[in-house]
């Protein structure tokens, strides 16, 4: 089984994806997530960002709160999509029965906004 969800927000605005009662974007049985964040520009288009991270976090039942997810705090310059040389897109993974998966960005310059998509899988 494989999972996807997309959203995205202004660049000073964290996201947060979330497996409850009225919303589903992540699925609590799938043990691995896959994190990918993109920066855009005005236009809607990948930029390279000049400044600034994107941090992960992410809650299962035996935590009870948020933590942050080991390297899990992208440095953003690496987050411009097809805006970068091939092979430079950086993202990140990690094994765990997500309830909730948060990203905040900080210090983020030189983008509007960011979208970020996770994919889950069994493996």
């Amino acid at each position: 089984m494989l999972k996807k969800s997309m959203k995205q927000e202004g660049v000073n605005t964290p996201l947060l994806f979330t497996n409850g009662f009225d919303i589903n974007d992540i699925e609590q049985n799938l043990a691995h997530s896959f994190v990918d964040v993109l920066s855009l520009g005005a236009d809607g288009q990948p930029v390279i960002p000049t400044a600034g991270t994107y941090k992960i976090y992410v809650k299962t039942m035996q935590q009870g709160g948020f933590k942050a997810v080991q390297g899990g705090d992208l440095d953003a310059k690496l987050t411009g999509g097809d805006a970068l040389p091939d092979g430079l897109q950086e993202g990140v993974s990690f094994a765990a029965n997500a309830l909730e998966i948060k990203i905040v960005p900080s210090g983020v310059q030189g983008v509007t906004s960011y979208r970020v998509q996770i994919c889950q899988n069994l493996t």
